[in-house]
């Protein structure tokens, strides 16, 4: 998986140290100011880096379990819920607004969602189900982003490409959309 981007955390690191230092020189009104921007941002970055963790681990898990598998990481959608639950499984512990860091395995068979370190798929969709793999639009977070979906007879899947983890935490990027979409031989059309 991806590394963090090492420019964006030495100017975080040294805004914070300026913020202290602005705190003890200049008063308290400008250092408490900076001190707040301090805080939201490091929290942010705590934020960032457990989901980084949490996406690489899922990741790492479906690579280690299907090593004949193109594993795609991505974050799930709004309706990514409402998918699992239509064949029956498990959706515990994902957020109904999408952003929940999994991996998805492809196999020449099958499509596999897995999840943190889980011994299996939540679920799968087989290939001759598919009846198609395009891009969509989906809910993830608040609005509605270009998204890779997968559409079968019964259930499907509808994510976020993360190949830019800390990038696509904020929604897709086209060239991450276009690689899974490759990655997952689409696009396609059944009937």
């Amino acid at each position: 998986m991806g590394k963090w981007n090492r420019p964006s955390l030495l100017g975080a690191g040294l805004f914070c140290v300026a913020a202290g230092l602005a705190l003890s020189r200049r008063g308290t009104t400008v250092g408490t100011m900076l001190m707040a921007v301090a805080v939201v941002i490091a929290l942010g970055m705590l934020i960032a880096f457990v989901l980084h963790r949490r996406l690489c681990r899922a990741v790492d898990n479906a690579r280690a379990r299907r090593p004949d598998a193109v594993v795609i990481p991505a974050y799930t959608t709004g309706e990514m819920v409402e998918l699992g639950h239509s064949v029956g499984a498990s959706v515990q512990g994902w957020m109904s607004q999408g952003g929940n860091p999994i991996a998805i395995a492809v196999r020449a068979d099958r499509i596999e969602v897995w999840s943190g370190r889980e011994p299996e798929p939540r679920w799968s969709v087989a290939r001759a189900d598919i009846e198609e793999i395009d891009l969509f639009t989906s809910v993830y977070g608040a609005r509605g982003v270009d998204v890779l979906g997968v559409r079968a007879a019964a259930g499907g899947l509808l994510f976020v490409p993360a190949y830019r983890p800390l990038r696509n935490m904020g929604g897709s990027d086209a060239a991450g959309l276009q690689r899974a979409l490759q990655d997952l031989g689409g696009p396609v059309r059944v009937g």
